[in-house]
């Protein structure tokens, strides 16, 4: 999956977020494990969009974004 700079964070998120219940499909695939999944593929594959971000509005940010 190839994002371009004018992707947002909320964008990333949902996209991680159903590539997530694929990539856990063979683990436990709980809502805090997929969470977990995309706070650490936002912090490895997109860093440019969560500079700024502490941990907690990070996952405020993924909340706020998968409901």
């Amino acid at each position: 999956m190839i994002m371009t700079q004018t992707t947002s964070l909320h964008d990333a998120i949902i996209d991680l977020w159903h590539i997530s219940r694929t990539a856990l499909a063979t683990q436990s695939s709980s809502r805090y494990d997929r969470m977990l999944y995309v706070k650490k593929e936002l912090s490895r594959s997109y860093p440019s969009l969560i500079i700024g971000y502490s941990g907690k509005a990070l996952w405020f940010a993924i909340e706020d974004a998968i409901n």
